[in-house]
């Protein structure tokens, strides 16, 4: 049995079962894909390498199953255009490390402070002022 060729990207949503709206947003760049959708892809594509899917590296297709997908050589891959290699990957679907930021703490001396006043307020309104003896 052969897969079906899939010629739009709501097909391909339906054969790996997620929503149209969220392959959508992985498609424009605003979502990326979740381990979930990704596992979803290679049950329903055995035949595209897992490593590829999730890292981007090594050969799209599986040494191992002979670039075949569901195990039949010949069989269409989803109507997107895979990059032949990892230059044509736009920078929107590579996972990069984020530069780290060390933030230095200037620690500035300053003389003691000393308590010049303390004001109490009450409920009613009125307040006492206290002022240290040694000021």
């Amino acid at each position: 049995m052969r897969a079906a060729k899939v010629t739009t990207d709501s097909q391909f949503a339906k054969i790996i079962g997620i929503k149209q709206a969220a392959l959508s947003h992985i498609l424009t760049g605003k979502n990326n894909p979740s381990l979930d959708v990704i596992m979803k892809i290679n049950q329903a594509y055995p035949g595209v390498n897992l490593e590829w899917l999730l890292y981007g590296k090594g050969e799209m297709g599986n040494v191992e199953n002979n670039n075949s997908v569901n195990g039949e050589a010949g069989t269409e891959l989803p109507f997107m255009d895979f990059p032949a290699n990892e230059s044509e990957v736009s920078p929107q679907s590579k996972s990069e490390p984020i530069p780290q930021t060390i933030e230095k703490v200037k620690y500035v001396e300053r003389p003691p402070r000393k308590i010049t006043e303390v004001r109490i307020f009450y409920d009613d309104g009125t307040y006492e002022t206290l002022i240290p003896a040694n000021s």
